[in-house]
């Protein structure tokens, strides 16, 4: 940032992993702190739209920190948790299509898919329909969803955090796709 000054490009990769270091070392990691890094790179997103790394690294980022967000929920009751998921499946399809629109190319990778399918899909599945299911109102196993929420999406985060680490190196670089 300081070989080029007058980049605001540069400044904004900056700020983007700056806030999202932050987050991740920071003491107090909550739900609502993944708002910060994931404002600044919707403003890194908008300066670039046609970048398909920086379009993914927002996706993913808006992914797992809105999924994050469904432990906020646990109190709403059914109807609650069902109007929030369709809200967000809705906000999710239509970041994949405005980044497809924009890079024109798939927006998701297949890693994408494995950790979707593999890793978030059956954390929300455990969470939402068999812990309920199996444990009911056991009062010992309610930290269950909480915890497993919490290990896989921070597990998911330190991914997006490299991805933006590997964003900055390529903003510091000038290579021309980011």
């Amino acid at each position: 940032m300081f070989r080029n000054p007058h980049s605001p490009n540069i400044f904004l990769h900056a700020a983007t992993l700056t806030s999202f270091t932050a987050f991740m070392l920071g003491y107090h990691v909550h739900e609502k702190a993944i708002m910060t890094p994931i404002v600044t790179l919707t403003m890194l997103y908008v300066k670039e739209p046609t970048c398909v790394s920086t379009g993914r690294a927002w996706l993913r980022a808006s992914v797992v920190g809105y999924l994050s967000f469904m432990g906020l929920f646990l109190e709403g009751g059914v109807a609650m948790k069902v109007v929030t998921h369709g809200i967000v499946g809705a906000y999710l399809a239509g970041a994949v299509w405005i980044v497809e629109r924009e890079c024109k190319v798939k927006a998701l990778t297949r890693w994408d898919w494995v950790v979707v399918g593999g890793v978030v899909g059956p954390t929300v599945v455990f969470c939402e329909v068999i812990h309920p299911v199996w444990f009911g109102e056991v009062e010992a196993m309610r930290f269950l969803p909480l915890m497993m929420r919490s290990v896989v999406y921070g597990l998911c985060n330190c991914l997006v955090w490299v991805d933006v680490w590997r964003l900055f190196g390529r903003s510091l670089r000038k290579v021309k796709d980011c």
